[in-house]
């Protein structure tokens, strides 16, 4: 029986068709027959329970020995996963409620590498083994994974040097719990929003983009608080709102974490701004997309700091994955220290930026691909991920979608005139409007 193909985030996708009992339990045997003791743990959506069950099953027939969290943000579970060979979280992160999936951990919080995965995927394919009678794992509960994250965060950022007032949405997610007792013990007023978990997420869609945080904007200017904060499902990643109701662009984000490190050796994916390297101090590393790639690279040039402008941020100190509730911490301090977040936002070098996808059938992919190298073949074209072609008056970017069957586009450029004309290459292979 063949298995599905794991990403550098895992496997998601729709519960019954791609997130199903089946693969979970199949995972589980899968990992269970290397990997010894295994900590498990899931975000708030409807089918984590029954997808944690059969995924522990499987664990338990490979052999494996496994610790039970219950509910907890990502990053919360790969923390505690140094105390392990591997950690599973049942999670979609940012996906739609239907969804679900599963995300593999490495005990320093390192997503599954290229070789492991392959591995996990060998094993999914051959037909199912069990351990020996005598030889299955033992289950126990795993107390407290939530609030040793939480300590740690607090080692690291250490109190506040003045109290701030923080609307905090929590989407409904696994950071329900943690995120506002987190920051209160930083030392922020907090007011809350959406902090009730709820698997439908009815109080807007789990992915923390400008156009799902209205109420959070809205809330942050009628409580005159300092800032605004925004995680997604399962809290691997953070979003921030100005005291104005300003959304925080994910690059602009990345530059101001950026700048706290200024002097040292940082890492980003090919399609985060160039302004990173003309404006941050940094030593700058390009990757991938995708946090997994970004961690990795970190890892090997022992950078200081890691992210991406769908909001992954990563600190070496605590782990490899992407943790919202640091992030959230690290945004309070950064604005307790360095001032109101709107300011800092507002001395950013502009650059215009647009990004656009495609939706298309799986086997049109490649085909789209080589008519836009064939298209962006007058620009300085690097093929680290997708297809990247530098102009003076600024970059495009081709890449399939790691996740979903698409195509998208990031362009950026000096200038309005110059974004519009990269744009104009864009829409001679595809046609946006």
């Amino acid at each position: 029986m063949s298995g599905p193909t794991f990403g550098s985030s895992g496997v998601r996708g729709p519960f019954a068709t791609v997130a199903t009992p089946e693969l979970a339990l199949r995972l589980g045997r899968a990992v269970g027959a290397t990997r010894r003791r295994v900590v498990v743990g899931r975000d708030a959506r409807t089918t984590g329970p029954l997808l944690e069950r059969a995924l522990v099953a499987g664990l338990l027939a490979g052999g494996a020995d496994v610790a039970t969290c219950g509910v907890l943000p990502t990053p919360a579970l790969a923390h505690a996963a140094r105390r392990f060979d591997a950690g599973v979280v049942v999670t979609a992160s940012h996906n739609p409620a239907p969804d679900n999936g599963f995300k593999l951990w490495e005990p320093d919080g390192r997503a599954f590498g290229r070789a492991e995965r392959a591995e996990v995927e060998r094993l999914l394919a051959a037909p199912p083994a069990s351990a020996a009678w005598d030889r299955v794992g033992a289950v126990s509960e795993e107390p407290g994974a939530v609030e040793a994250h939480a300590r740690r965060v607090l080692d690291i950022t250490g109190p506040l040097p003045r109290r701030l007032r923080v609307v905090l949405d929590c989407g409904n997610g696994a950071a329900s719990r943690e995120s506002p007792a987190l920051l209160r013990a930083l030392g922020c007023d907090v007011i809350t929003l959406n902090a009730q978990p709820d698997g439908h997420f009815p109080g807007r869609p789990s992915e923390p983009s400008e156009e799902n945080l209205a109420a959070l904007r809205q809330a942050v200017v009628a409580a005159g608080a300092d800032l605004g904060l925004a995680h997604d499902g399962d809290a691997d990643r953070c979003m921030a709102v100005t005291h104005a109701g300003r959304y925080v662009q994910g690059d602009e984000l990345l530059l101001l974490f950026a700048q706290d490190h200024a002097g040292k050796t940082i890492a980003c994916p090919v399609d985060a701004s160039r302004a990173i390297e003309d404006a941050s101090g940094c030593r700058v590393v390009r990757t991938r997309v995708g946090d997994a790639y970004v961690s990795e690279r970190l890892a090997e040039v022992g950078g200081a700091f890691g992210g991406e402008a769908s909001g992954a941020w990563i600190f070496p100190e605590m782990s490899w994955c992407p943790d919202g509730p640091l992030a959230a911490a690290m945004v309070c301090r950064m604005v307790a220290t360095r001032g109101p977040l709107e300011s800092l936002v507002a001395a950013l070098p502009r650059y215009p930026l647009w990004r656009h996808s495609w939706r298309m059938a799986p086997e049109e992919i490649e085909p789209t691909m080589r008519r836009f190298a064939a298209a962006l073949a007058d620009g300085k074209v690097t093929t680290l991920d997708g297809v990247k072609a530098d102009y003076d008056e600024g970059w495009v970017l081709v890449r399939p979608s790691g996740t979903e069957p698409k195509v998208r586009v990031t362009v950026e450029a000096t200038d309005a005139a110059g974004l519009e004309a990269l744009k104009a290459k864009v829409a001679r292979v595809l046609p946006f409007r």
